[in-house]
């Protein structure tokens, strides 16, 4: 039918079997052939004859062509749609906490450019409790915490070890301390606790860069991962109970076909190094 359909629009055009035939490059019989089969198929007389070699087009012929205008013109739009939706970049949503974001995920997505070179990122750093409530929504492809999350449609595996130092003036007795629902609150109360101390004076502040700064200006002590430590700022280490995987997160079943190649990358990674621990 394409064919009959692409001979009758090079005779209309043309008003010429000869010169249908020498654009389609098919012999003249061929040209009355399809014209005479689509007429069959359609039960009407598409053209007329004016003369010895000019076509000209009946009502019939005059109304499929400008039907078919319109149907070449949708065609043309949907391939160009569909051109365009190839050509636009998977997108790795990823949803992380301030920690990981600033010390693991570069090495993450170093690791998928390698092989998925044309994908595109876009990521969202917020605290533990809300990378909970973010979990089923479907808005994320992949998550970093420090953390486990247990999930029966989720897979979280251990791909990181993050460990814990003692920064600041070792004499200071004022100690800078997160939150409760701080990821490192827990080790300030070990910490407290085998050192039987008592805090009277601490600067209570959540933002890791804030303790940091405060210690770089000579205020204070905290305990904090080494990974964001700087070269100007003192650490002490700690025994390896001060220490805890960062955690990777992802959907059993992936939002797109790329998106679950990248994730295969970076799940068989650590599962690997994890494993070697």
């Amino acid at each position: 039918m394409f064919k009959h359909l692409e001979t009758f629009f090079a005779v209309f055009e043309g008003r010429s079997f000869t010169k249908a035939a020498e654009k389609l490059f098919i012999s003249q019989p061929t040209v009355s052939v399809h014209i005479r089969q689509l007429e069959a198929e359609l039960h009407m007389k598409l053209f007329e004859r004016n003369g010895r070699s000019e076509i000209v087009p009946t009502a019939n012929g005059e109304k499929l062509y400008q039907k078919l205008i319109i149907m070449q013109n949708e065609w043309r739009k949907a391939i160009f749609e569909i051109s365009q939706e190839q050509q636009e970049k998977s997108v790795l949503r990823i949803m992380t906490t301030e920690l990981a974001s600033s010390t693991f995920l570069p090495d993450i997505i170093a690791l998928i450019k390698q092989t998925v070179p044309t994908l595109a990122y876009q990521i969202t750093i917020a605290p533990i409790d809300v990378i909970n409530t973010k979990l089923t929504t479907k808005q994320f492809d992949l998550f970093l915490s420090e953390k486990e999350i247990n999930h029966l449609n989720f897979e979280c595996i251990p791909a990181f070890n993050d460990e814990l130092v003692l920064v600041g003036e070792p004499d200071s007795t004022e100690w800078i301390v997160p939150n409760l629902n701080h990821p490192d609150y827990s080790f300030f109360q070990t910490y407290f606790r085998e050192h039987d101390l008592f805090i009277d004076s601490s600067i209570n502040v959540n933002d890791d860069f804030t303790r940091l700064s405060l210690v770089a200006h000579k205020v204070g002590k905290t305990i904090i991962s080494k990974a964001l430590v700087t070269d100007n700022i003192s650490s002490m280490p700690l025994d390896s109970s001060y220490s805890r995987p960062i955690y990777l997160t992802y959907p059993n079943q992936a939002s797109d076909a790329i998106i679950s190649d990248a994730i295969k990358i970076i799940a068989e990674k650590y599962k690997d190094s994890s494993a070697n621990h």
